[in-house]
This record gives C-alpha cells, structure tokens and sequence, in this order.
C-alpha cells in the first residue's frame, strides 16, 4: 500500500496552519528512545546541510529537506526525491509539518510522525493514537 494512502483521510484548509492544530498519529513515547539532545544533535545536521537557505532566511525545497532527512535518519522510511515531492503535494498536513519544523529548526515533530517511521516488529504499539490537539507542542 502506497504511504500517500495512510493520509488520503486527512486534509488541512490552510497550509500555514499551526502546528498545534495538526493531528496525526504519533510514535508512542516509550518507543521515542531519542534524548532531546539526541534530537538536538539532528536537527543541527539538518541546519548545517540547508545552511544556505537558513542564512538567507528562506524556505528550502522542502520535498529536498524531505528527502535529505528520510535518507540520513535510519529510523524513517527512505524516499526517493520522487516520492517525497509527490507526498508532499498530495498531503498538505505533511508539508505544514515540515514547513513549521523548519521554521523552528526542530525536526523532532518530522521524526515523530508514525506513519515515517520504518516498522519493527514488536508486541509493544509502534504508534499512538492521534492525541490532544496540543500533543505537537514543544516540550514533548
């Protein structure tokens, strides 16, 4: 089953929507084994790979970011440039996601997202369910 199907259900009218009013299913906190300083450490990866557009304060090609982070991060589902731009254009939710993950400079809610995650099979549930509208808050 194609990934673009697990989102066909969801839809965002604004694009630029908070993240706070982004729901989707999550990676449960017993299996987020990432420290925040652990995250903190990716996200400067991230920043000193697309250090160009953050000097000049611009969006970088998010469906490139997509790519780049999907590729470098082994705990996520590889995408080719291909199907990261098509999931991208065909789930706004996701783009809103990447785009305020960048303009926080932290890819802790794009790690997050159940469905990105490669599955391990476990006993334990991998995802949990889409939570309170405030559950992508920082801090978390």
């Amino acid at each position: 089953m194609a990934l673009s199907q697990y989102f066909a259900h969801l839809s965002v009218n604004d694009p630029d929507a908070s993240i706070e009013d982004v729901n989707l299913p999550l990676v449960s906190p017993e299996r987020d084994t990432r420290t925040d300083e652990d995250h903190k450490a990716l996200d400067a990866k991230i920043s000193k790979a697309f250090r160009s557009d953050r000097r000049n304060n611009e969006e970088p090609d998010l469906p490139s970011l997509f790519f780049n982070m999907s590729n470098a991060d082994k705990s996520l589902k590889s995408f080719t440039p291909e199907e990261a731009e098509d999931l991208l254009q065909s789930q706004p939710l996701i783009k809103t996601v990447f785009r305020n993950a960048w303009r926080k400079a932290a890819f802790k809610d794009v790690r997050q997202l159940g469905m990105l995650l490669v599955t391990i099979p476990t006993s334990r549930p991998l995802i949990s369910p889409p939570a309170s509208r405030n559950s992508l808050a920082p801090g978390r």
